[in-house]
């Protein structure tokens, strides 16, 4: 015992007992080592820094009661109690009574100074989180007092749909008590939709080249109904100049004559109409097309559920 309070006394780390290769423990082994020298050098700071995250890697009583003595340095009691707690009940585990009562009575003597920090947290919306000093806390850290070293503190709460707040607090001498409390978290504003407009000008073109097109088809079928318009007129002379010869009888050639007569003036009579009809349109969408000034305007409309488009 006497060597252990000389020990801490003097600045002199204690060793690290050796472990069964695991992941992580060559590493750890290393840092350990690096914070030894760190820590006999004087430069505390970085010492700390190596044997926190030696413990990280691969939890030991040495490397805990070396961190719990570099904490203690630099006046962090609540982490060097921490510290100490921790190599106390590593040493208990391992059966090193002698360290796990240096540790333990180490953790006593600090646990007088210690500072803590209550976070109130009220009307906690759903999903809310708390972070102090960026390391977002349970919901079982709410509302109690929880060691806290001396030194500047940062608080953040967030939750879905509500406005995130930030605030600093400071925790000053030992020994202290301080309530920190969340605010109500604003509610966040509702994003408006967001309206893309694309205007396309047509004037109109297509129906232009819809009406022209239309009007060349029918033209192309009055033609055709003229020509055979023409052949149904030659069938029926042709018939009237064989009814006024002497002894005219009906016979199969006239028969033959007659209905191809027939035909053609059927056919005369759909190709003229149908001509006429897509003639007539064709006009009309063409002289609409020159008339037509027009803008079409397309709206995307970017809403929170989703997307629409308007016209």
């Amino acid at each position: 015992m006497v060597g252990l309070l000389a020990a801490i006394g003097l600045g002199v780390t204690f060793a690290r007992p050796a472990f069964a290769q695991k992941p992580d423990t060559a590493a750890a082994e290393a840092l350990f080592e690096e914070g030894r020298k760190l820590n006999a050098a004087g430069n505390t700071a970085a010492a700390c820094e190596k044997f926190a995250e030696s413990q990280r890697m691969a939890p030991s009583a040495g490397a805990a009661l070396n961190l719990g003595v570099c904490m203690e340095k630099q006046n962090k009691i609540a982490s060097a109690w921490a510290a100490f707690m921790e190599a106390s009940a590593l040493s208990m585990q391992a059966g090193q009574a002698e360290r796990e009562k240096f540790a333990r009575d180490r953790a006593n003597a600090l646990a007088p100074r210690i500072s803590k920090v209550v976070i109130k947290v009220t009307n906690a919306p759903a999903d809310l989180v708390v972070k102090r000093d960026g390391i977002a806390m349970t919901k079982a850290q709410w509302n109690v007092p929880i060691p806290v070293d001396a030194g500047e503190h940062t608080l953040e709460a967030s939750a879905p749909k509500k406005l995130p707040s930030t605030k600093s607090f400071t925790i000053s001498g030992e020994g202290t008590s301080t309530e920190v409390i969340v605010p109500d978290l604003a509610d966040a504003p509702v994003e408006a939709p967001k309206t893309q407009t694309t205007t396309i000008e047509d004037n109109g073109k297509a129906l232009r080249i819809i009406g022209i097109g239309s009007a060349i088809v029918g033209a192309g079928l009055l033609v055709t109904g003229g020509i055979f318009a023409s052949s149904a007129s030659s069938k029926e002379n042709e018939l009237n100049e064989l009814a006024g010869q002497p002894n005219a009888t009906w016979d199969p050639d006239r028969q033959t004559t007659y209905d191809d007569g027939e035909s053609a003036a059927t056919l005369a009579s759909v190709f003229l109409i149908s001509g006429g009809v897509l003639l007539a349109a064709g006009g009309v969408m063409t002289v609409l097309g020159f008339a037509a000034k027009k803008s079409t305007t397309t709206g995307l409309v970017v809403l929170p559920g989703g997307v629409r488009c308007a016209f």
